[in-house]
């Protein structure tokens, strides 16, 4: 089963936590940003695994339009600063500070999905601050019609945490 078959189930908005084996991992990534932009959705990426000048690098050479593209990239911090369509973060990932930066893009009519990379380093920042994190987010991007979608390599569906944002998603898809 294609992801692209269960985006096209959220044209309207919801969210999707994705697990899938880590030698998937990057070209199924790959392939779900490509999909919003072939449907010519702008939206944000949220990293805390890889830095924003590795993923420009990846969507060049595979030939992804990234000009509607806001990156977060929580990776690279030092300073806030926006350069371009990245901001980068003074710290490494907070989230409350996180859910204060993409609040905007949230109520930006024009901002359509929402992907978030590797749940389990999410994780590693405060477990418990990283469910309510996710279980905001998600309702946020229901409440505005946006597409949320988490991805993860080892989602261990039996941990708590990943049971209470997963029932805050509308679907867990394992590929």
């Amino acid at each position: 089963m294609a992801l692209s078959a269960e985006l096209d189930n959220f044209v309207n908005g919801g969210n999707v936590i994705v697990s899938t084996k880590l030698e998937n991992y990057e070209s199924l990534w790959l392939d779900t940003v490509n999909y919003f932009v072939g449907k010519n959705y702008p939206g944000v990426i949220i990293s805390v695994v890889k830095a924003y000048t590795t993923l420009s690098k990846t969507f060049e050479s595979n030939k992804i339009n990234t000009k509607d593209i806001i990156f977060i990239d929580s990776v690279t911090y030092n300073e806030e600063k926006r350069e371009g369509n990245c901001i980068y973060l003074e710290k490494p990932f907070n989230p409350t500070y996180v859910s204060i930066v993409l609040e905007p893009f949230v109520k930006d009519s024009k901002m359509k999905f929402f992907i978030f990379d590797s749940l389990s380093s999410f994780m590693v920042y405060q477990p418990m601050a990283i469910v309510k994190f996710f279980n905001f987010a998600f309702s946020q991007l229901s409440n505005h019609n946006k597409i949320g979608v988490v991805f993860d390599t080892n989602i261990d569906t039996s941990k708590k945490e990943i049971a209470v944002i997963a029932q805050a998603s509308n679907k867990m898809v394992i590929l």
